[in-house]
């Protein structure tokens, strides 16, 4: 098993969460059962790709265009397999690198 590494954790570049430990990794899916709390698939897909368009609209602060949307819907599903860090910060919270902007602690 890979060694655990302690980690800072910021929710934006505004709100520093605090510091953490890196203990390996989930997949999406798993993440994203965790984080919402919906076991179906189809849902978590649905969440998975509206939480894509949101963030990609406020980046760009323009609308994503559908031809973009609807090439990344198609790849969503098989984008649930692939794996995001699991950090567990000293406060006891899980979060993901999916959800979060995080560095090794310096």
């Amino acid at each position: 098993m890979k060694e655990e590494s302690k980690v800072q954790v910021w929710l934006n570049k505004d709100t520093y969460l605090g510091e953490g430990t890196l203990t390996g990794s989930a997949t999406m899916m798993e993440a994203y059962q965790d984080i919402y709390g919906i076991q179906d698939e189809e849902e978590i897909l649905k969440k998975y790709i509206s939480n894509a368009i949101s963030f990609s609209e406020r980046m760009f602060k323009k609308k994503a265009p559908q031809e973009a949307i609807d090439k990344f819907a198609s790849e969503a599903r098989n984008n649930l397999s692939h794996c995001t860090p699991k950090i567990i910060l000293d406060s006891g919270k899980t979060v993901y690198g999916c959800q979060i902007w995080w560095s090794k602690k310096k």
